[in-house]
């Protein structure tokens, strides 16, 4: 275990197997190479803000204050920044809801930008017993209901949606509303991906007229105007306004060797920054965690999404297998596990989670 070290490259051992890493520590210009057998990253999906083009290096030169008005999902600290100015919230995942709700009690005015519908579900809802839980608890927080143990219809990861499955998603989560229609936020087609937020609030401004909800994707940005991709008429800004780019979360990871990070991206090397941008499914792993190509590297929290028990038996499958307590998966079925998650990158429309099962 070492402290106050930054790890700058991670590279293939040209001569053998394990892997050469490169560090430098804190007070110290000169960097030091040592040799191991394996390499873990437990960087994490959500290392840095996914940025438009051209916002980005403004964005970051701000740190935590305002660029005219610009700032990312990261930066909100709460709606003390927005008391008393227009807000203009740009998203449709868990981030924009809760943020839209939150700053909304203090703004002027809120306005939401979504691309499409989505569910708005309360954080406590009254939990249906099942065969493995019969005595549940009148109400529960909505992450126990959703990932308690289950009887399932697959033994396997359903990875490829179908019209079919989306149905009995929106009907699932129309109960979980206890049938109010309301608690969905535009128009929601059942037999497509289903998008939630998770918000207390967020219905009830909305029904006040507190929060005013818009329909489309951001075209482009600029000081004083918002255009929308389908709508002809621009959002237009004033000079005290704050847009907030609800726009997410991807990896940073600058110290892999680019042959490293080509054979994750499945990419040719000059686009690289094109594949990490990808919010979705940037990296082509086994269960998101092994390569076929790349032994003795393991990733551990490479996975979009709130499940940390999924990041935990990641942790233990990884250290079992390199302990050499639990035999690796073989070359052929990492190639399939990583062939499957090609189809999930290159799936249209695209869920909101890559991995919702």
């Amino acid at each position: 275990m070492r402290f106050g070290v930054r790890v700058v490259r991670v590279e293939r051992n040209p001569n053998g197997s394990g892997w050469f890493l490169q560090t430098t520590a804190a007070g110290d210009a000169s960097a030091t190479t040592r040799l191991f057998d394996f390499v873990i990253v437990a960087s994490g999906f959500f290392a840095e803000p996914s940025l438009p083009a051209g916002l980005e290096q403004r964005l970051h030169q701000a740190g935590d204050g305002l660029v005219k008005g610009v700032l990312h999902s990261s930066q909100y600290r709460g709606n003390f920044q927005v008391a008393n100015r227009r807000v203009v919230v740009v998203g449709s995942s868990l981030s924009a809801s809760e943020i839209a709700a939150d700053a909304a009690l203090t703004a002027s005015e809120l306005v939401h930008i979504a691309p499409h519908g989505f569910w708005a579900l309360p954080r406590i809802i009254v939990a249906q017993a099942s065969d493995s839980c019969p005595a549940a608890p009148d109400f529960v927080p909505l992450d126990v209901a959703f990932y308690r143990a289950v009887e399932r219809e697959t033994i396997g990861e359903v990875k490829i949606r179908t019209p079919g499955n989306w149905a009995k998603m929106s009907a699932f989560f129309e109960s979980v509303c206890g049938g109010r229609r309301q608690l969905c936020c535009g128009s929601v087609t059942a037999d497509s991906p289903q998008w939630i937020t998770i918000s207390d609030l967020y219905h009830q401004l909305l029904a006040a007229g507190k929060i005013r909800l818009v329909f489309g994707r951001v075209a482009s940005l600029s000081s004083d105007r918002l255009r929308l991709l389908n709508s002809s008429e621009p959002i237009e800004l004033g000079p005290d306004d704050v847009v907030i780019l609800c726009s997410g979360y991807r990896p940073r990871l600058h110290f892999l060797a680019p042959d490293v990070l080509a054979e994750l991206l499945q990419a040719n090397q000059g686009q690289d920054d094109r594949q990490l941008n990808d919010t979705f499914c940037p990296l082509l792993l086994h269960q998101c965690i092994l390569h076929p190509n790349l032994p003795g590297l393991a990733f551990v929290g490479m996975y979009r999404g709130p499940f940390w028990s999924v990041i935990e038996l990641q942790a233990r499958r990884v250290a079992a297998i390199f302990s050499g307590s639990e035999p690796a998966p073989s070359q052929a079925e990492m190639a399939a596990g990583v062939a499957s998650e090609l189809l999930v990158r290159d799936q249209r429309p695209r869920p909101q989670f890559p991995h919702p099962d």
